[in-house]
């Protein structure tokens, strides 16, 4: 029961070694300001890749561009570099509240697709 119990432990702190390494640090998870954000960006990507996690966020960089100005659009190509993040920044800073929900809104969308 030990020997099952430290496994399992030993796959978990694996786990997190790739998720932190191959999506947060990889996409700059960090540097985003409001943690829900990052937050959802993580989500989204561990479900659907790194690159559909960039696309739903340029996607709502472009929302945000069209409701309220704070930002220029942003070519929807499927990096999460340094242009996006920043865009999403300004945007979180912003309007919270829809930046979160129009990032679950393209993630809910991705599933109904399914």
């Amino acid at each position: 029961a030990d020997a099952e119990r430290s496994a399992r432990g030993a796959g978990r702190y694996v786990a997190l070694e790739f998720y932190y390494a191959e999506i947060w640090a990889r996409m700059g998870l960090g540097e985003i300001e409001r943690q829900w954000v990052a937050a959802e960006v993580f989500d989204s990507a561990t479900h659907f890749g790194r690159g559909w996690s960039a696309r739903f966020a340029q996607h709502t960089i472009n929302l945000c561009a069209r409701s309220n100005g704070s930002v220029a659009p942003v070519k929807v190509d499927g990096a999460f570099g340094p242009v996006t993040r920043a865009a999403l920044n300004a945007c979180a800073r912003r309007d919270y509240l829809n930046t979160l929900a129009w990032l679950q809104g393209w993630e809910g969308g991705r599933y109904a697709k399914l």
